[in-house]
């Protein structure tokens, strides 16, 4: 498989995967959300203006097929002073249970260290609600920091459909 960050013409195909592992294959996905919210989680135009921002890149890996160019999952970075924010964090269902998913993260966290070595912790928001999600975390480093924010209505991430609030975690880098 090949690492590598998004590019603008991968748009189309990021959406579908970032849309089918979280509000799709209700069954399959570890990342899905569907009873907890509804509607798209991102739309191309979300995702041209985030690949666009300056201090952000999403790493993607291109799926064992190389000539169809399927992108299979994606964590997006966001770089601050000190500290980088991932989200966006998601594996294709039919590759799930694999892997994958801790490989790229641990390839994220290898590359925040290397690229700049201002950066101290890596923060993640996760919903209140996905205590598996938390969990998968924990055995990863990462820590509650005793943050909780309200779902961003104002983002256009989806419809809540209860109340939902982000936790917010962060690992500290040696």
């Amino acid at each position: 498989m090949k690492y590598r960050f998004a590019l603008n013409n991968d748009i189309p195909n990021l959406v579908r995967l970032i849309n089918n592992a979280y509000r799709n294959n209700i069954d399959k996905s570890w990342t899905n959300e569907t009873q907890y919210v509804s509607g798209s989680r991102i739309t191309q135009d979300q995702l041209f203006e985030e690949l666009n921002k300056p201090g952000f890149l999403l790493m993607v890996i291109e799926g064992p097929d190389t000539r169809s160019k399927q992108l299979i999952a994606c964590i997006g970075i966001t770089f601050y002073e000190t500290y980088a924010e991932i989200g966006t964090f998601c594996i294709d269902p039919s590759f799930q249970q694999a892997g994958i998913g801790k490989t790229l993260l641990g390839r994220a966290e290898q590359f925040l260290q290397i690229y700049n070595s201002n950066i101290k912790a890596i923060n993640m928001y996760v919903l209140n609600v996905r205590e598996e999600l938390i969990q998968y975390y924990e055995r990863r480093g990462y820590k509650k920091t005793g943050l909780i924010e309200d779902y961003p209505l104002d983002a256009n991430l989806g419809m809540p459909l209860l109340d939902l609030n982000l936790i917010e975690m962060q690992k500290t880098l040696i």
